[in-house]
């Protein structure tokens, strides 16, 4: 019994040597492993230069988007049909979840009125659906795609006006992930611009 009470003594001696000491350097043995979050990116757009708005009322459906783009990750490509996601970089949110703000706001800026709701005096409804949004490595160089489907509809008749696909490829500067961001941010103002000639042309 008393060899019994030694060992168990010495035990709780050493436990508690060990607590003093976490306690002493900051840390716990029930820590958690330290997250890494890496970088996160977002898309954004220059100020439009001053312009008189032309007469239009818009309405801007709710953007699709293909499998796989509903996601923060950010993919890229090495070869054709395989689909990639950088592990330490991300979209702070998904591409369509980012684009479709943008989209309105822009609007706003070139026509009187361009919404996410329905309202009576609606001339056009936009439709759109993302296709690719990725970043596509050749060799030591590398292009970030963008298609999307754009589809324009005059609301009082239900005819489709436009209906086309819009494929634009903007080469990256440097092969990495924030070579592509700055990419994409180029890729995005010149299919807005896009979207911008399409309503024009199809206004009544």
């Amino acid at each position: 019994m008393n060899r019994f009470n030694h060992t168990f003594s010495l035990l709780m001696r050493s436990l508690g040597i060990i607590l003093l000491c976490c306690l002493l350097t900051h840390c716990s043995i029930f820590s958690p492993v330290p997250h890494q979050q890496g970088n996160i990116y977002e898309l954004s757009l220059p100020s439009p230069p001053c312009q008189d708005r032309r007469h239009q009322f818009i309405y801007v459906a709710p953007m699709q988007t293909y499998p796989g783009l509903n996601t923060s990750g950010m993919r890229y490509s090495i070869k054709p049909y395989e689909i990639n996601y950088f592990s330490k970089n991300r979209w702070v949110a998904s591409p369509t979840d980012m684009l479709q703000p943008l989209l309105v706001t822009h609007l706003q800026q070139v026509f009187t009125d361009a919404s996410t709701l329905q309202l009576p005096n609606t001339r056009l409804t936009l439709k759109t659906t993302l296709e690719e949004f990725e970043q596509v490595f050749l060799g030591s160089k590398s292009e970030f795609h963008l298609t999307m489907h754009v589809e324009i509809v005059q609301e009082k008749t239900g005819k489709t006006l436009t209906s086309t696909t819009l494929c634009l490829v903007e080469p990256v500067a440097t092969a990495t992930p924030y070579g592509g961001v700055i990419a994409a941010n180029k890729t995005v103002d010149s299919l807005f611009n896009k979207i911008d000639y399409l309503i024009r042309q199809a206004s009544p």
